[in-house]
């Protein structure tokens, strides 16, 4: 298997740069928190476009970049187009249904609306299948990444468990130090 010569020096400086930047970023913005409410709503300060550039991010994935391309070659092309279109219609209905409660008071999540709504016990289980269901579709999604980066740079699979755990540890930090803002602009960069 190859190594990784593919990438010259200058390639991992700009690896390393982002990976300080990224840590940078949740150091600066955490700088400015002095609550829980900021921490959760980045003192409703986050302009709209750069909470619509990390909802683009954060629905952008390896998966995508691998599996939207294999998806449109395999299946017909108004397959593919029913799917985008229907990813359209549910944000718009969510910016209808949703946004208004947002705006409306302190809502931190979806999940206070559940309680408003249905009670504790119904945001407690839609909260734990969040979580169960998250979990496992970011584990596929950092294992889909290494896929093609272990291929490209010739790495074992302990040097993938390594970068995974590295890339895991750092987006943690940079979510811990500075909420919601560290993770839209870092999204957003």
């Amino acid at each position: 298997m190859p190594s990784a010569r593919f990438l010259t020096a200058g390639d991992w400086l700009v690896i390393a740069v982002y990976l300080v930047g990224i840590i940078a970023l949740g150091i600066w913005f955490g700088r400015d928190q002095r609550n829980t409410r900021d921490y959760f709503l980045g003192s409703k300060s986050i302009p709209w476009w750069g909470v619509g550039l990390s909802i683009v991010a954060t629905e952008t994935s390896a998966l995508t970049f691998i599996g939207v391309p294999a998806m449109a070659y395999g299946a017909d092309a108004l397959t593919f187009i029913q799917i985008v279109i229907g990813y359209v219609i549910a944000r718009i209905i969510l910016a209808i249904v949703m946004v208004p409660h947002y705006f409306k008071g302190e809502i931190y999540s979806p999940y206070q609306l559940f309680a408003d709504a249905f009670g504790p016990s119904a945001r407690r289980t839609a909260a734990a299948f969040f979580l169960v269901a998250a979990t496992l579709a970011a584990g596929v999604r950092v294992y889909v990444t290494c896929i093609p980066l272990q291929l490209m740079l010739g790495l074992s699979e302990n040097q993938i468990l390594w970068a995974i755990l590295l890339f895991v540890g750092l987006s943690l930090a940079y979510t811990y130090i500075g909420g919601v803002k560290a993770v839209i602009w870092t999204d957003a960069v």
